[in-house]
């Protein structure tokens, strides 16, 4: 019963264990990365480490990579009940299809107009 198809997301098929899994992962995650960051702080605190700008944001990278293992791991436990996918198949996926913007010149010329405070009459 749980395990029944709610939706599909392209070539996956999501269940109710799926959704319950990709919760978990990410609320461990946030939590893990929490945990990362103090270990760094205290760590630099009790190194006496002077800190540079760029060093800093080194350490923060380190402790967003928590979520790329959580990305990872929920790739896995869509295997749940997608034993054929692969995470190839995961990343080929394109989950935004977003079609190229066409912009005439009367649009742009109005577009100007209007943001200048005129009005045009544009007979095309």
């Amino acid at each position: 019963m749980l395990s029944t198809t709610l939706f599909s997301l392209g070539p996956f098929k999501i269940c109710f264990w799926n959704l319950v899994f990709l919760t978990l992962i990410f609320f461990i995650g946030a939590i893990l990365k929490r945990i990362v960051q103090r270990f760094l702080k205290k760590y630099v605190e009790t190194a006496n480490i002077n800190m540079e700008g760029r060093r800093v944001a080194w350490l923060k990278l380190i402790s967003q990579s928590v979520y790329l293992l959580a990305i990872y791991l929920s790739f896995l436990s869509l295997k749940f009940n997608n034993k054929l996918i692969t995470f190839q198949d995961f990343l080929n996926f394109k989950l935004i299809i977003c079609q190229p913007l066409k912009l005439t010149k009367a649009m742009m010329v109005g577009w100007l107009a209007r943001s200048r405070g005129l009005e045009l009459n544009i007979i095309i």
